[in-house]
């Protein structure tokens, strides 16, 4: 598929915190996408995985970037809670 230009990215922020609820969902996040692989615009505030403090996090939406494959998506790395950048996934384990 390569590059989404033109997509609105979205989301809304909660005590200082960006939400994936409603709007804000993973797949409006899309940059790239191909047979191997995702890359998202993570955005700063939201946690990759679930930690002491609990909350929403990035893992709870994988479900959302599928594409008709079985299994969610394997993240290649990681970004803190306060980063945001553009975070890749692989579209199955051997990628």
């Amino acid at each position: 598929m390569g590059f989404l230009s033109g997509r609105a990215l979205s989301g809304h922020r909660t005590h200082g915190r960006e939400t994936l609820s409603g709007a804000g969902r993973l797949d409006g996040r899309l940059l790239y996408r191909d047979g191997l692989m995702l890359v998202i615009d993570k955005p700063a505030g939201l946690a990759v995985h679930k930690g002491p403090k609990g909350g929403e996090t990035l893992e709870d939406h994988l479900h959302e970037l599928r594409f008709g494959l079985p299994g969610d998506p394997h993240l290649a790395h990681r970004l803190d809670r306060d980063t945001s950048g553009c975070l890749v996934l692989g579209r199955h384990r051997k990628a």
